[in-house]
């Protein structure tokens, strides 16, 4: 039994975990300390604003999520076979290619400020122009990001994971302090997402450059398999991506600015589950990457990680039906926060289904499985549908979100059972 134990204990998936879990939920609670001062010190129509400019950075930001998704798997390819020539030239090569890509869509997106700015009820440009520029750098951050992901480098990656809040809280601090208000904390994420972003892409492209000196060329089989891990990533990424922040973004459309700041507040409150379970899935995908590409079972890694991110969502979903005045008085003890008691317990169950369906697309994207982005979409356009059809009530809402991914949950189960592997 004690053997068990050790062996358990030193499994990749735990011990990654273990090392991740340190790291996010440090990243996590300085998050934490940034939305309830700001929860506290700005208005509560404020702070809808700020959490629907966020959501909006997310969602557009799956692009970034994609790339350091493929850098992720192919790093760990080559890192699992020695090949460091083939790593750098994909540092390289992915470098240039994200700068060019990212520069382009910012320029896009800020020829549509104001149709967004119309969508969310903004009259300030200013506030979508500094998320659009934080957007571009984020893109940047996720080759470095991504690479240290699959060489399973996972202190760094804490490291880098900690950084960022860590910059948003203290700058944004010094802009309250300065009297900013709620353009304090927008420049904060652009500055915080900006910095390590600068920093890690020069450090990464200076380590390698020397490594892929002679070998500057594409593979073309390379060159065609990364284009389309990039397309489909990027699918399966925009549906994650849509089901997350688009009930965020629909809200302040639809809702009251009062309302649109308590259901933010909801959001955030249920999503500490979802939180809590992520260093799982960040550890899982390229470990299972790594085992595909040495031919070693995957059932035990699977069913791992599964108990693990399932066991976790329920206790956690039990305390917050048992006692929801609690964890609002922890996070929004403010009175405008109050009627959010009621809903607490239902948003989790929502987010425990959706923590599971999430952990189940990554397992196939490391695999090769990429067709799945077909899942993730049909997940995003069943919310999407039903919050436009239904939104008399933030209950409506609710079964919009519980609903889709459900579905879609109850699709990756079907297609593990004739797609999964052993």
């Amino acid at each position: 039994m004690t053997e068990r134990i050790k062996s358990l204990i030193k499994h990749p998936v735990v011990a990654g975990s273990s090392v991740i879990f340190l790291g996010s939920f440090g990243a996590n609670f300085i998050n934490y300390l940034f939305n309830l001062f700001m929860g506290r010190v700005l208005s509560v129509d404020d702070y809808g604003l700020l959490t629907s400019l966020n959501s909006l950075f997310i969602l557009v930001g799956i692009f970034s999520v994609s790339f350091g998704s493929v850098v992720t798997k192919f790093s760990a390819k080559y890192y699992s076979s020695g090949d460091i020539p083939s790593a750098a030239v994909l540092v390289r090569h992915t470098g240039k290619f994200v700068l060019i890509f990212s520069s382009a869509l910012t320029l896009i997106l800020l020829m549509l400020t104001p149709q967004i700015a119309a969508f969310l009820h903004i009259t300030n440009y200013v506030y979508i122009d500094l998320i659009l520029g934080a957007l571009f750098f984020s893109l940047i951050l996720s080759i470095p990001a991504g690479f240290i992901q699959g060489r399973l480098q996972f202190l760094l990656l804490s490291f880098v994971t900690i950084i960022q809040p860590a910059l948003k809280i203290v700058i944004a601090l010094v802009l309250l302090f300065l009297g900013f208000s709620v353009l304090g904390p927008i420049i904060a994420i652009a500055l915080s997402t900006a910095i390590p972003a600068v920093g890690l892409y020069f450090y990464l492209l200076k380590k390698y450059s020397r490594s892929a000196h002679g070998y500057t060329k594409i593979d073309p089989t390379f060159k065609k398999e990364f284009i389309h891990y990039i397309y489909t990533y990027f699918l399966s990424g925009i549906g994650l991506s849509l089901l997350s922040n688009t009930d965020i973004i629909l809200v302040r459309h639809f809702f009251t600015a009062q309302t649109a700041g308590q259901y933010a507040a909801l959001s955030l409150m249920g999503k500490v589950i979802f939180y809590f379970t992520a260093p799982v899935t960040i550890v899982f995908f390229p470990i299972i990457a790594y085992k595909k590409e040495r031919r070693e079972r995957l059932l035990g890694t699977v069913l791992l990680a599964s108990g693990g991110v399932v066991g976790v969502s329920v206790l956690m979903s039990l305390f917050y039906f048992a006692f929801p005045q609690i964890v609002l008085s922890v996070f929004f003890p403010k009175p405008g926060y109050q009627v959010l008691t009621q809903y607490l317990g239902y948003y989790s169950l929502y987010i425990l289904i959706f923590a599971f369906a999430s952990l189940l697309n990554s397992y196939f994207l490391s695999i090769g499985k990429t067709r799945v982005y077909i899942i993730t979409l049909i997940g995003a356009v069943i919310q999407i549908g039903s919050i436009l059809l239904f939104h008399s009530s933030i209950y409506e809402i609710i079964i919009g979100l519980f609903s889709s991914s459900f579905v879609m949950l109850l699709l990756f189960l079907i297609y593990y059972y004739l797609h999964g592997e052993d």
